[in-house]
């Protein structure tokens, strides 16, 4: 199964969301779905906390939207 992460930040950025995601697409990965990513925020650093930036081994694609795009969308209210 593809299976789409829509996620804040990623490994190395040492921030608990980041680790919870590359901790459900490495889960994914196992189970043998294809993980794709998309995120806004990417690092320059290349580990950090056991992290690594290569995130090959956990998904297919990660796809990085600039704060601009970002900042240009509005919330649509339920």
């Amino acid at each position: 199964m593809n299976i789409l992460l829509i996620v804040d930040s990623l490994p190395p950025i040492n921030k608990i969301s980041s680790r919870r995601a590359y901790q459900l697409a490495k889960f994914f990965t196992v189970e043998g779905h294809i993980v794709h990513i998309v995120t806004s925020e990417k690092s320059t650093s290349s580990s950090q906390g056991g992290y690594v930036s290569d995130l090959s081994a956990v998904c297919k694609s990660v796809t990085y939207l600039s704060r601009r795009f970002i900042s240009g969308c509005t919330k649509i209210d339920d």
